[in-house]
């Protein structure tokens, strides 16, 4: 729910009629609510919700002070009164049918996925004074998926979102890929990849969007080995071509675009067990990958984001649990720094860069300390990084925790999508694959 603020109401409204030299005071004490909460329509006592005016106000009521002439007066101030009460009456109604069509209008916002930090929404007449939990923003759900995804790469082209292979619920690995419209509510399928892929990278590059690294298998065989192949997607012409490799598979990894190159972080090598601090850059123009400085450690599971001109790696896994360091790369410099941890360890968390070049990271999995089964509970944190300020900020926890889902924002409204609910090793279904 919601808490907003309206127009304190006077503490005290009091009516004075003077008649000669004798007066009749009317005289009514109001309610000092100034807030109302907009999922709360209840009645009762004559008072309207979100509504700090109200029809059964207590008080003194209405009382007349008699003074010595007053009683020839009293059919003219009865009529007076009465004049007053219907007026009274007419306006109380006009704010209740105003306010009654507030709250619908709030409610038919109730369609959005929508964490935001900004003050003022959309509602009018209303002011966001806060939230009941720790953290700004608001989460809404919107059109599902057409079928449950995990495991996927997400991107943006323009106002669409891109959900590029990934799981299904049965762990088979696909190569299908979905278009979502956000402001039509839409899903469409585009041409699919040329092979199945899951766990891999995705970003967008002058209007093509550029898949690398992953699985093409969940099994130990060769064909589930990390993967070096690289593919590009022809937006506007709806196709694929191969492009060129890279010197290094990346498996369980994260790409970013910035500054006319791509680049693809960490991962898998060789093998579940080979987890790599390898960094690599592609250049458009040669169509060809070189090996940058190496991240300060090795990760899987991470997330990665463009922010003022640096590339950033957070969070993820290091071999034996989950992180919450930080790394940004300057390509200028080719240098990278330690920033900020975030405050909590994950992994494979929905990650979208926001207007003003903020950083949020939603939910992901986490790992316990002295478990040894192998679970990693995922979880409703959501945190925002203020790049100039080095620090982190709490949001807004996510209504229904997942991880390896994915985010984007588009017009000031970060969707998320998919993802799995918890990862257990010991699912005997699962055989440990896919967590």
């Amino acid at each position: 729910g919601k808490w907003v603020s309206q127009l304190p109401p006077v503490k005290k409204t009091s009516l004075t009629i003077t008649l000669d030299s004798h007066t009749c005071r009317v005289q009514m004490m109001g309610d000092r609510q100034t807030k109302s909460y907009v999922d709360a329509e209840q009645g009762g006592n004559g008072t309207y919700a979100n509504n700090q005016y109200a029809s059964g106000m207590p008080g003194e009521g209405f009382g007349i002070k008699k003074e010595s002439k007053l009683r020839q007066y009293l059919p003219f101030v009865t009529f007076l009164l009465a004049l007053v009460a219907l007026v009274l009456g007419i306006a109380a109604l006009a704010i209740a049918v105003d306010n009654k069509s507030d709250i619908d209008n709030v409610k038919d916002m109730t369609g959005e996925v929508q964490l935001s930090s900004r003050i003022d929404p959309s509602a009018s007449g209303y002011r966001n004074v806060g939230q009941l939990w720790e953290g700004t923003g608001n989460w809404g759900t919107k059109t599902p998926l057409p079928h449950p995804r995990t495991d996927f790469a997400i991107t943006k082209e323009a106002e669409f979102i891109y959900l590029v292979g990934g799981a299904d619920e049965n762990g088979t690995i696909l190569s299908s890929v979905v278009k979502n419209d956000p402001f039509l509510h839409l899903y469409e399928e585009v041409a699919p990849l040329p092979e199945t892929r899951f766990r891999h990278g995705a970003a967008v590059l002058d209007g093509e969007l550029y898949v690398v690294g992953g699985f093409t298998s969940n099994n130990d065989s060769a064909e589930g080995q990390a993967s070096r192949e690289m593919r590009i997607y022809n937006i506007q012409e709806d196709q694929w071509r191969n492009g060129a490799s890279t010197e290094f598979p990346h498996g369980d990894t994260c790409a970013a675009a910035l500054d006319g190159k791509l680049y693809v972080i960490g991962g898998f090598g060789d093998g579940y067990g080979d987890i790599q601090r390898i960094v690599e850059e592609y250049d458009p123009v040669t169509e060809s990958w070189k090996r940058i400085p190496d991240m300060p450690s090795g990760r899987t599971d991470i997330m990665c984001a463009v922010s003022g001109g640096e590339l950033y790696a957070i969070g993820g896994y290091d071999g034996s649990s989950m992180t919450s360091t930080v790394f940004s790369y300057n390509p200028t410099l080719r240098t990278w720094r330690t920033r900020a941890e975030m405050p909590f360890i994950k992994g494979d968390g929905a990650i979208t860069t926001l207007p003003g070049n903020k950083i949020l990271v939603v939910s992901g999995e986490t790992t316990v300390a002295g478990d040894d089964d192998g679970r990693k509970p995922s979880l409703h944190w959501t945190e925002e990084y203020y790049p100039e300020l080095d620090m982190w900020v709490d949001k807004a926890p996510i209504t229904v925790p997942r991880f390896r889902g994915g985010a984007a924002e588009v017009g000031g409204i970060v969707y998320v999508f998919g993802g799995s609910l918890v990862c257990d090793t010991d699912d005997p279904t699962a055989g440990g694959r896919l967590c």
